[in-house]
């Protein structure tokens, strides 16, 4: 089986989620989180960052960090923190799912990115990845995944 890797990318609450979970029940991928990677990331660096911030007037929340060493990793390539996320993910697993590109991160090459909008004459469509319209049910959005991720399973 060769390796599949799909990165879910889109606004929040648009059904990343719910899509990760369907393609690790039907199709035996395993979930990954960019932002628990990045969590981890802050949270071993914390000793150092509570010092930088003892000087400042503004302490920011850790989700205000968490957002910046996040942007600062694609800053220095979008596949930064995906690399890392894949360099734990692969000995584990030869389908991984990532359920929580940025829109930074989506533009990379290194995976296949499908998009989910719910308002595609709204929202930013990205070019050149695989968009899914979910204003629908859960089991639409199963059989509009079940389509698409036969782009990348054959």
């Amino acid at each position: 089986m060769k390796n599949i890797v799909i990165g879910l990318t889109g606004y929040p609450k648009v059904g990343k989620t719910t899509a990760a979970d369907y393609l690790c029940k039907e199709y035996k991928f395993q979930k990954c989180s960019l932002t628990k990677f990045i969590s981890e990331t802050v949270n071993v660096l914390g000793d150092t960052i509570s010092k930088i911030q003892d000087g400042s007037d503004s302490k920011l929340s850790n989700e205000e960090i968490i957002h910046m060493v996040r942007y600062k990793g694609v800053k220095v390539s979008p596949d930064f923190w995906i690399n890392i996320a894949l360099f734990e993910m692969a000995k584990k697993a030869e389908r991984i799912v990532i359920d929580d590109l940025s829109a930074w991160e989506a533009k990379t090459k290194r995976i296949s990115v499908i998009q989910i909008v719910r308002e595609p004459y709204t929202e930013k469509v990205l070019e050149n990845i695989s968009t899914i319209e979910n204003n629908m049910s859960v089991d639409d959005l199963h059989l509009c995944l079940k389509y698409t991720i036969g782009k990348f399973i054959s």
